[in-house]
């Protein structure tokens, strides 16, 4: 496949053919006897400075390249670990990309040609190659490890590195570190871009970082290329260049780090104007009072006045408002505020507007009526329309919603207002359906027997903060999502002083936790243990650790029988046992698969024996509508990797990838691995006499209930 150069080559000749030369002796590229696989088309890059790049057009290739997903460190983590009165430090990577090696038999895809004169390839990774990022970001997460495990604080977005510590003589030791890593791993650094000497003010990422003042603000250059863009087109008025345009509205959303959502909603007109050009060298007439000149002169007169973002201490929510309009009035409440409550009929041509302008124009009121009881104040605002939502964060494309987002938007900038909206659902059936789709892979808890022996160290604890109706540790719990009596939604709208808190939160939401606890000025008594890439998270569980029983730190799947006897709590086999020894027992198995099928099994009679029986199975009276895959295990006892009860030579608990009660293996094998997609393995969650196959499930649940 051959492709010609792009215009931007050809217009930089001399620039292309510098860099070739250069590339090849460097050993980057390589001259070949013979026309590659793909021949891609050259390209130069202009910087905003004027400095040029060769760029590999890739976009043929690219369109066969498998897509990866990756979440990139920038500014949001930076300002997690940026404090007051820090020393920072940075360091940029030199021709990042071409200390990656790319495999001898990939080279024929990174191929070009130059003035028809000969061919090359690349043999390092090629900037335009759309997983380059990826690439880049995994090769150079273990160095980002190492650091934060010797307890560096340090961002790394892809070649540029970011790092800061509060004591000036730790901050050199930990910028002389992490610049001999770097030699060490064999990267070049960008001496004229790094800044190894501490400082306590810098530029990273287009954002300047002042540490003493705790701000973070815009680069005067930045301001004066908006500065500039937005002059060049109001020298085009009445006919505005559609690409012009649509330059100053991109340099205007990049400032969203520092200046936040209003870049969004102040643009909203430009975009509705950009959206309706022909093609992007179309013109655009405007008239000098459109609302577009409006939000552009916004701009001009205000940049200097909101260029800059205030990291104040971490601070909770001070309000919860609930917010609703139906098609004949409007209401608000408020929760702390000794449950004020607004209330509006709406007028007849307002009851002819969208569900969606009552419920942001009932928002936009009741903010109007409690203006001055929330003066100053954090908001947390609830309401069941997620346009509503979006709106108060980014603005509209309608104008009459627009206006309304303006309006909320100049009351909480007049006010002092800091408002965070958040959707909820309607009504309870439309809730239970809501919640039944969501998978929250973060509702998960210590076991009974952990939190036993941290209670007896350190507690009674008085209130969960972190679980749900089905995982809570005691009577007061606060919750992700409503729950049955959960004490509060979002525990950080709550204050955590004057209570012994339980804390066990999601990894994400550490940081936020401890600084919650330092807000509230709360007891500070259970802290997680030290994670690889958190360096400031306290590890006093990695010398507790010692002293818990090992069965608490164990998984389940693929596990020994000891462990299966004692280690699993209420799910143990010797638990089991105690249960069903008891009476009569059933036992209901409910299945699904990953197309929304579901189906059943259920045995009246279900019993485990004792350790002398080695948990011999004994099992009937089916019925259901799954098929009876349980009664080829009848009367077999419990095997597991290291303890064979089998029929077959060969190990079953390995093969199946889990203990169960195997005979010559099984027709139903529910301890084995999740397996996604509804793939057929030995492996997986299956119960044959459904599929007629190891089809691996979705989900099982086994249940069991003492019979009267």
């Amino acid at each position: 496949m051959y492709m010609k150069n792009n215009k931007s080559a050809l217009k930089n000749d001399d620039f292309v053919s510098k860099s070739v030369n250069e590339l090849v002796l460097s050993g980057c590229v390589i001259e070949v006897p013979f026309q590659p696989y793909i021949v891609n088309p050259l390209s130069v890059a202009t910087q905003k400075s004027g400095k040029r790049r060769l760029i590999l057009d890739l976009s043929t290739l690219n369109l066969s390249v498998k897509k990866e997903k990756i979440k990139f460190e920038d500014w949001k983590i930076a300002v997690q670990y940026f404090q007051k009165n820090d020393y920072l430090y940075k360091f940029d990577l030199k021709s990042g990309y071409f200390h990656l090696d790319i495999c001898p038999q990939q080279h024929t895809y990174l191929g070009f040609s130059w003035e028809d004169k000969f061919y090359c390839c690349f043999t390092v990774l090629a900037f335009g190659l759309s997983t380059g990022p990826y690439i880049f970001t995994k090769c150079l997460r273990p160095l980002v490890k190492y650091w934060r495990k010797n307890g560096i604080k340090i961002v790394l977005y892809l070649d540029d590195g970011f790092g800061m510590n509060n004591e000036n003589n730790e901050c050199i030791k930990d910028a002389e570190f992490v610049k001999q890593s770097l030699l060490s791993a064999g990267f070049l650094l960008n001496e004229e871009k790094s800044v190894f000497t501490p400082v306590q003010k810098l530029e990273w990422l287009g954002i300047i970082w002042d540490s003493c003042n705790f701000t973070l603000c815009i680069p005067q250059r930045r301001i004066d290329e908006l500065f500039q863009s937005i002059h060049n087109v109001f020298r085009e008025i009445p006919y505005i260049s559609a690409r012009n345009l649509a330059q100053v509205t991109g340099r205007i959303i990049s400032m969203s780090p520092v200046i936040g959502n209003i870049t969004r909603i102040m643009t909203r007109y430009c975009y509705m104007s950009i959206e309706s050009r022909m093609s992007w060298d179309s013109y655009l007439v405007l008239e000098s009072k459109s609302f577009v000149i409006s939000e552009l002169k916004f701009w001009l007169d205000n940049i200097a006045n909101v260029n800059f973002k205030t990291l104040n201490q971490y601070s909770q929510s001070h309000v919860m408002v609930y917010s609703d309009a139906s098609s004949i009035a409007a209401g608000a409440c408020t929760v702390e505020l000794e449950s004020k409550i607004f209330h509006t009929m709406w007028k007849s041509t307002e009851m002819l507007e969208s569900s969606t302008w009552r419920e942001l124009k009932a928002i936009e009121l009741a903010l109007m009526s409690y203006q001055h009881a929330f003066a100053g104040k954090s908001l947390k605002w609830l309401t069941d329309n997620q346009n509503c939502v979006r709106i108060v964060q980014a603005g509209s494309m309608k104008e009459k919603l627009q206006d309304i987002a303006i309006s909320i938007f100049s009351i909480c900038l007049q006010k002092g207002i800091s408002i965070n909206i958040q959707w909820i659902p309607r009504g309870e059936n439309s809730k239970a359906d809501y919640i039944s789709k969501i998978i929250d892979y973060e509702d998960w808890g210590v076991s009974e027997l952990f939190y036993t022996f941290i209670n007896d160290l350190w507690g009674p604890y008085t209130v969960d903060r972190f679980a749900s109706s089905r995982n809570t540790k005691l009577e007061r719990f606060n919750s992700l999502f409503w729950n049955v009596n959960t004490e509060a939604v979002d525990c950080f709208t709550q204050n955590w002083s004057g209570e012994n808190n339980w804390i066990v939160p999601p990894i994400y939401l550490v940081l936020r936790a401890i600084k919650h606890v330092i807000a509230c000025k709360a007891r500070d008594i259970f802290r997680v243990g030290r994670w690889k890439q958190n360096s400031d998270i306290s590890d006093e569980l990695s010398t507790l650790k010692a002293r818990l029983p090992e069965y608490c730190l164990s998984s389940r799947s693929l596990n020994t029988r000891k462990k299966y006897q004692y280690a699993f709590n209420a799910f143990c086999n010797r638990k089991i046992n105690e249960l069903t020894s008891q009476g009569k027992y059933e036992l209901r198995v409910d299945m699904s698969d990953f197309d929304g099928n579901k189906v059943f099994a259920k045995y009246s009679s279900f019993l485990v024996g004792n350790v002398t029986t080695k948990y011999k199975l004994k099992i009937g009276g089916y019925s259901g509508n799954s098929g009876d895959s349980m009664m080829y295990n009848n009367g077999m006892s419990f095997s597991t990797k290291d303890r064979n009860n089998y029929l077959w030579s060969n190990n079953c608990a390995v093969l199946r990838y889990g203990a169960w009660w195997y005979k010559s293996c099984t027709h139903a094998n529910l301890n084995g691995q999740y397996i996604k997609g509804g793939k057929k393995s030995l492996k997986g969650l299956y119960w044959y006499k459904w599929k007629t196959s190891h089809y691996s499930m979705k989900s099982t649940v086994m249940m069991i209930r003492k019979l009267n």
